[in-house]
């Protein structure tokens, strides 16, 4: 496994974006739910604040009736909470992409 450490904005973007969308990378988001859900329905990402969908709005996604949000922890660093944003929130049909990962470096 490899690890590395994020120290940049466009970084810590790609790597936000790689976690919240990788259910389409690997075509999860194909079928029934394309239609009904933005985001992967069985993640945090309908508590995550930075989709360029909802920006400038108070309400996040809807949530499907049988969803029960586990805990999710607000970043403590700037270049998670603010940081990664210089790089453009993220949109909910982006396609993460090794290549583009590695591009950041």
């Amino acid at each position: 496994m490899i690890q590395e450490i994020i120290t940049t904005p466009r970084q810590a973007r790609h790597a936000l974006a790689y976690v919240l969308n990788n259910w389409r990378k690997h075509r999860e988001d194909r079928g029934q739910r394309e239609k009904t859900w933005l985001v992967d329905p069985f993640s945090t990402g309908v508590l995550f604040s930075g989709w360029k969908e909802l920006a400038g709005q108070y309400v996040m996604w809807k949530w499907r009736e049988t969803y029960q949000p586990m805990i999710v922890w607000l970043p403590k660093t700037w270049l998670l909470s603010e940081g990664w944003r210089r790089y453009g929130l993220i949109g909910c049909d982006e396609v993460p992409s090794a290549s583009v990962v590695a591009k950041s470096r």
